[in-house]
């Protein structure tokens, strides 16, 4: 998962000359986007840190459904960036 947003990322950057992108940065929407980015890479180290002590200790099952629980939440984060850039490539392949 991390391959695919160092992808997300590098795709962003290629459109930072289009004015659709311009606009996104000037409404304040790329420092959130960013946020989200940093508190997704946040949220996958801590799901593998959850998934190496589960491995370690397996007989709790606390650490299994935290695991779990963490693991769905990295693959929401990961699809509303995905789903943010797309709106903003499509808007910047409408320019061109």
């Amino acid at each position: 998962m991390l391959g695919f947003l160092a992808a997300v990322i590098t795709i962003l950057f290629n459109f930072t000359q289009t004015s659709s992108f311009r606009r996104y940065k000037r409404r304040g929407y790329l420092d959130i986007f960013l946020f989200c980015y940093f508190l997704t890479v946040a949220s996958l180290i801590i799901t593998s840190f959850l998934a190496l002590g589960n491995f370690s200790h397996l007989h709790h099952g606390y650490l299994f459904s935290a695991m779990l629980a963490s693991f769905a939440n990295n693959i929401m984060q990961i699809g509303l960036l995905t789903f943010v850039l797309c709106n903003v490539a499509r808007s910047a392949a409408k320019e061109i």
